[in-house]
């Protein structure tokens, strides 16, 4: 899938969509801008920008380790584009490639999570 020029991201050719595939909210094509890996979220602009302005605000608050960061939003004809830091893994990517995952796993991940919604 090629990215709108103005983006300024080069598309990631070795895993240029998460997956393979597109969501029900967009699709997630990974690149590099600046020589930065970022994650770019392409979705309808509605959604987009709603998410947009939400992460903006959380970014803008203060960094917080378990929250992905915000770096920028377009809106380019009638998609929405949110670049976003990447990360290099997350729980989907353990249980899609080991099914069930340890409890240990598993509080470590809870314990983020708890951390992210109660910094919020």
């Amino acid at each position: 899938m090629a990215l709108p020029a103005e983006l300024n991201v080069t598309p990631d050719v070795h895993q240029p969509i998460v997956g393979g595939r597109a969501g029900g909210y967009g699709t997630i094509i990974y690149g590099t801008r600046d020589g930065q890996e970022v994650t770019v979220k392409i979705q309808r602009v509605d959604i987009g920008e709603h998410e947009a302005s939400v992460l903006a605000y959380l970014t803008n608050s203060g960094p917080h380790p378990c929250i992905v960061r915000y770096i920028e939003h377009k809106v380019i004809g009638d998609k929405s584009y949110l670049l976003m830091e990447r990360c290099q893994r997350d729980l989907l990517d353990d249980v899609m490639d080991n099914g069930t995952i340890p409890e240990a796993l598993a509080r470590k991940y809870m314990v983020q999570l708890v951390a992210a919604v109660k910094w919020m």
